[in-house]
């Protein structure tokens, strides 16, 4: 274990750098694209050439696709955090307003999510069972479990694509392969990237049959 830490904690230590300078990019970038991002939308159109209504209606579509994400993630996240918090009220953990909040900003983040809470909660609760030999403890770690397990992580599978695709209006599949596939090659930010970039394919596909009926 202390080896793993060490290898763990020098590895982090080296991409701290790395880090601190995708930060000072990404809000180096934002800032311009805060003052100039109207100038930069319309030279990106006019590079495009396919005509301003088009373009107009890509960029709506676009929001759209972006909204729905967005929305989807924020929603999820308060859902799980408020029904983490409800479980861990009721099976008897302490400070279960304080882990909900923190389960919901892990919500946000992409792989990490809510179990990084609730699972070592149900073991801890498992363990004081064992420990104490109280049966009572033993049953509130597994049901825990069970319950944070299909009532907490399971809406990032089943609610979010569904909550995405309704805002976004693209349909659910499209949603949850764009997630998995953007996972595979893109890493964590897949998740977020991934439906985005497939629902826009989906978009400039049905622009391209349009225009051809």
């Amino acid at each position: 274990v202390t080896n793993l830490i060490i290898d763990k904690g020098s590895e982090f230590l080296l991409s701290v750098p790395r880090i601190l300078l995708n930060i000072v990019v990404l809000f180096f970038t934002l800032f311009y694209l805060l003052i100039d991002g109207k100038t930069f939308l319309n030279e990106v159109g006019h590079h495009l050439n396919m005509g301003k209504q088009k373009y107009n209606r890509l960029l709506e579509r676009l929001k759209e696709v972006i909204g729905g994400v967005v929305f989807g993630y924020l929603l999820v996240a308060v859902i799980q955090g408020t029904l983490g918090a409800l479980g861990f009220f009721i099976f008897g953990i302490p400070s279960p307003i304080l882990w909900g909040v923190v389960m919901a900003f892990l919500a946000l983040v992409p792989i990490v999510g809510t179990g990084l809470v609730w699972v070592p909660a149900s073991i801890i609760l498992v363990l004081d069972g064992l420990f104490q030999n109280s049966n009572g403890l033993i049953f509130k770690g597994v049901a825990l479990f069970v319950y944070c397990l299909i009532f907490v992580g399971s809406l990032d599978n089943i609610i979010r694509p569904r909550l995405m695709s309704g805002r976004a209006k693209v349909h659910p599949v499209f949603i949850l392969l764009g997630g998995l596939g953007g996972l595979f090659l893109l890493g964590p930010l897949g998740v977020i990237f991934g439906p985005l970039i497939l629902s826009l394919v989906v978009v400039l596909i049905e622009m391209y049959r349009a225009e051809n009926h």
